[in-house]
């Protein structure tokens, strides 16, 4: 995605049949429950919603997901690649198109910007200044990343090891990382991993030479200390973990926001 609107896009926002369908639902849930306020966490259908019956709230989540929302057009996801603003006008003139077919239907005026989408919602960052996706950002409340992770599994794989110690949080479906398994345990490495998306393990931690493969996610907070290096795709949460226990990342990412 270009920009934020690219990713509104690809969800919803490219037909004025899904987004108001998506709109409708939100409204009859609003009109039952009655809110006074409404927290969103990347729920733009929803934060839409609330607008035309004039609900307020708060905008909750990482920079991706809570856009820098000050600047017309929206600002590019891709500040690594020369984007022309032409570019990301059109994004955004395909997102306000959608949305005024929809605000018409509610007898409504139309809006000129996709920031307009904000104008409901106060914004709150769970993330710091310096993993924000937007650097320029100014004004909105950074309340941190949540860093809960207490009920993770504790694994003392690495009691009394001398070799260097890697955790691995991958996903189990990313196909590179089973060449990398294979390249690591030929090393003189010890190694503890969970693989998110795989139901086939039936024990509660496998051991196999270097490697301990647990089937339940890990405390953080106890793998940290031990940790010479964390390989991940980059997910908001294990790499603030790991940015602040000052342990170096080799990143994988999946998706643009990793």
């Amino acid at each position: 995605a270009l920009n934020y609107s690219d990713v509104l896009l690809r969800c919803g926002f490219a037909d004025p049949e899904v987004l108001g369908g998506l709109v409708r639902g939100w409204r009859q849930l609003y009109e039952l429950a009655k809110p006074d306020v409404i927290l969103f966490d990347h729920a733009p259908s929803a934060m839409l919603a609330a607008i035309t019956l004039g609900i307020p709230g708060f905008n909750i989540g990482t920079g991706f997901t809570v856009p820098q929302h000050d600047l017309d057009p929206m600002p590019s996801l891709q500040p690594w690649k020369p984007i022309e603003r032409d570019a990301l006008q059109r994004k955004d003139g395909a997102v306000v198109q959608t949305i005024n077919q929809v605000l018409a239907d509610f007898g409504l005026e139309s809006w000129q910007r996709v920031n307009q989408l904000f104008s409901g919602s106060t914004a709150q960052l769970l993330a710091w200044p310096e993993i924000d996706h937007y650097p320029a950002r100014a004004g909105d409340a950074y309340l941190g990343p949540v860093l809960e992770t207490q009920g993770g599994a504790v694994v003392d794989a690495w009691s009394g090891s001398h070799e260097p110690r890697i955790f691995i949080y991958l996903s189990a479906t990313y196909k590179p990382g089973r060449k990398m398994f294979d390249q690591l345990r030929a090393q003189p490495y010890c190694m503890l991993s969970h693989m998110r998306d795989n139901a086939a393990f039936k024990a509660d931690v496998v051991k196999d030479d270097n490697l301990y493969l647990s089937s339940r996610p890990l405390d953080l907070d106890q793998v940290m200390p031990h940790a010479d290096l964390v390989i991940t795709h980059g997910g908001q949460t294990t790499a603030a973990l790991t940015l602040r226990s000052g342990v170096p990342m080799l990143l994988l990412p999946q998706h643009l926001e990793q």
